[in-house]
């Protein structure tokens, strides 16, 4: 019961962390590019006048604010994704453990071809499954 209260925890700070951005990088494509579809919220002068009140606040120039925001974004989502895979580690680890070890043990075997045979070089030299 409480890991399934966890679990709906985790996917509403996943909404709550999605939801906002894909509404300002969808804002921000749409107003920088002039997609405004008539309405001042998505024009290109409040998207000026948005980061250069931004640069204003954070004393840098406005044209660097949208690459900043990027970078907390990246950052963000790599912190939001490391929490993610930690408490589904249980869905996501097994198969991928199994998965490096067979190419680990496949690598051991001393380049074997498919399905266990030996490897035999063909006339360019390349190594081919035995057939």
């Amino acid at each position: 019961m409480m890991a399934a209260m966890r679990d709906g925890l985790l996917k509403i700070v996943l909404l709550l962390w999605a939801l906002p951005l894909v509404l300002f990088w969808g804002w921000y494509g749409l107003s920088v590019n002039g997609v405004d579809f008539g309405t001042v919220l998505l024009s290109r002068e409040l998207n000026e006048l948005v980061f250069r009140l931004y640069g204003q606040m954070l004393g840098v120039a406005p044209d660097k604010v949208p690459a900043m925001i990027a970078g907390a974004c990246v950052i963000d989502t790599g912190v939001i994704g490391a929490i993610a895979a930690w408490r589904w580690r249980a869905l996501w680890y097994p198969p991928a453990a199994g998965f490096v070890a067979a190419r680990l043990a496949g690598l051991s075997r001393g380049g074997e071809g498919e399905g266990g045979a030996p490897a035999t070089a063909g006339q360019d030299g390349r190594a081919h499954p035995a057939e």
